[in-house]
């Protein structure tokens, strides 16, 4: 469903004062800090009821004949039958028969379609709306696939609903569906890779944690110890890296510069990040993390190497210098080389690139003692 056109989004700041514009701009505030789609339902019925006096608030996922999801505001007892009820009769409610027809998103009453005398003859009301007091009900849509109505409806007892409430509402309704697209889509990319085990981290436009996969956390934790913040920071060494990255999408021209590649070593492999901004459709970036195995020594036996060219090609595999494995091996920088000579010999190649490609395709390190 489409958002409200511009001239209705214009008619509608027209009509509010001051006060009431700064409140809509608080509740958008707070709504677009959020992080998941329960949070969402709630605190927007909650804000909603504080700008639109009335008695009920609710977040509604309906799909007729089918089922009910709400979240109701205050809380209601009557809620689980009350549900299958509506999923029973909800095409009765003129707000919901109206978005299924014409796939509009902005606000609507009652009064818009219907007499309180129609509304009374139907079975909804018979069944429903009689026993929750709501006579006079105003509502928007978020956005939702065919055949379903994702909408946020204030009901009142006792008045209808002025043409301030309907404003607020259309002032409103564009943000929060975008909020909505964007969590729903979020939730999504956490199901999918949670499900795959994937390692995850997804960030605001500020470089802040929104959500990190346990895989992610379990990475993370191994290479640079535990992150009791991880919920909202990242670990230094990545974040300072990120604040980096994020710099450089800002320097250019339209096309950003392809994101580098962060390797942190640990003593059994090593951690690489990559890093995917945030675009036009979405506000998060997020970051992949992947363990990439650095050979164990033992490993690279099965090369048909011995004991100490397995060494010598470990420590090459790590990035090493040939002065650095001799400093490590406690041997001459002419011995090392001659290490690798015999090492290119056996595994048929002819650089030490392609001899540590070579011992990355070996097993995964060897973990216990």
């Amino acid at each position: 469903m489409g958002c409200p056109p511009p001239c209705l989004y214009e008619r509608a700041m027209e009509r509010l004062r001051r006060g009431d514009l700064l409140a809509v701009l608080g509740l958008v505030r707070s709504v677009g800090t959020l992080r998941a789609l329960d949070a969402f339902q709630r605190q927007t019925i909650v804000g909603l009821s504080r700008l639109v006096a009335c008695d009920l608030t609710s977040y509604n996922e309906v799909s007729l004949g089918k089922s009910v999801f709400a979240v109701i505001e205050p809380a209601c007892d009557f809620l689980p039958a009350g549900l299958d009820i509506l999923a029973r009769y909800g095409s009765e409610n003129p707000l919901i028969a109206h978005s299924l027809q014409s796939g509009e998103s902005n606000a609507r009453k009652f009064s818009d379609f219907i007499t309180q005398d129609d509304l009374h003859r139907r079975e909804l009301y018979q069944q429903l709306y009689r026993r929750l007091r709501v006579e006079y009900q105003m509502a928007f849509e978020l956005p939702a696939r065919r055949s379903v109505v994702v909408g946020i409806a204030l009901s009142r007892a006792n008045r209808d609903f002025l043409e301030r409430d309907r404003a607020v509402l259309d002032i409103l309704q564009p943000h929060l569906a975008q909020t909505y697209r964007n969590l729903a889509f979020f939730e999504g990319v956490q199901q999918a890779f949670a499900a795959g085990g994937q390692a995850i981290v997804s960030l605001d436009r500020s470089g802040r944690v929104r959500y990190a996969s346990d895989a992610a956390r379990r990475l993370l934790i191994a290479y640079l110890g535990n992150a009791p913040n991880l919920d909202r920071e990242l670990p230094e060494a990545i974040r300072t890296w990120v604040r980096h990255e994020l710099a450089r999408q800002e320097i250019g021209d339209d096309v950003p510069p392809p994101a580098d590649t962060l390797v942190i070593e640990g003593l059994i492999g090593q951690l690489v990040v990559r890093f995917l901004p945030a675009g036009d459709l979405v506000d998060d970036g997020l970051l992949l993390l992947e363990e990439r195995a650095v050979p164990d020594s033992r490993n690279l036996r099965a090369l048909g190497l011995s004991p100490r060219e397995a060494e010598v090609l470990t420590l090459v595999s790590q990035g090493k210098s040939d002065a650095a494995v001799a400093d490590v091996l406690v041997v001459s920088q002419r011995t090392v080389q001659k290490h690798l000579e015999r090492i290119y010999d056996k595994l048929g190649v002819r650089t030490r690139t392609a001899a540590a490609a070579l011992a990355f395709q070996q097993l995964r390190p060897v973990r216990d003692g």
